[in-house]
């Protein structure tokens, strides 16, 4: 040994007892015990979502009211007071008007066919029933339309 690493050695055996030692606080339980508790609120608040979404599709399917026959007999009525109201001579352009609306029917009728008991559905039933309702009232008191 040198003559400073000797000094260095000496120093610190004369003064080994003044000197205080710090230790580090063991935090690694607090820590752990964090994470645990952060995850285990993660996976409550995931499962009360999820419990609150099935709740909410519950009620909703148990407190669906199903209008669709409802509307299905409306849109029945309504084809049948047409027929009657149809034999009223329309000119031309009344009677584009009328076909235009039937192009529309044809189309809500082609979907209603492939989504019958979709709950979507619905909505087109009383769609075709506005429309059924405009042609029969069009029927009753004729408008002039003209291309402008």
């Amino acid at each position: 040994m040198n003559k400073i690493e000797q000094q260095i050695n000496d120093f610190l055996k004369v003064t080994e007892d003044e000197i205080v030692n710090h230790t580090a606080p063991d935090l690694r339980e607090p820590i752990w015990q964090q994470h645990q508790q952060k995850k285990m609120n993660k996976y409550s608040v995931i499962a009360a979502s999820m419990g609150l979404l099935c709740l909410t599709v519950l009620l909703h399917q148990l407190f669906y009211i199903d209008e669709t026959p409802n509307v299905i007999a409306e849109n029945q009525r309504l084809e049948m007071r047409l027929a009657k109201v149809s034999t009223i001579a329309l000119s031309e352009n009344q009677q584009q008007v009328i076909n235009n609306w039937q192009g529309e029917l044809e189309l809500l009728d082609q979907h209603l066919e492939s989504h019958y008991n979709d709950q979507q559905s619905q909505k087109f039933w009383v769609n075709r029933t506005k429309i059924l309702t405009k042609m029969i009232n069009f029927h009753m008191q004729p408008i002039e339309l003209y291309e402008i």
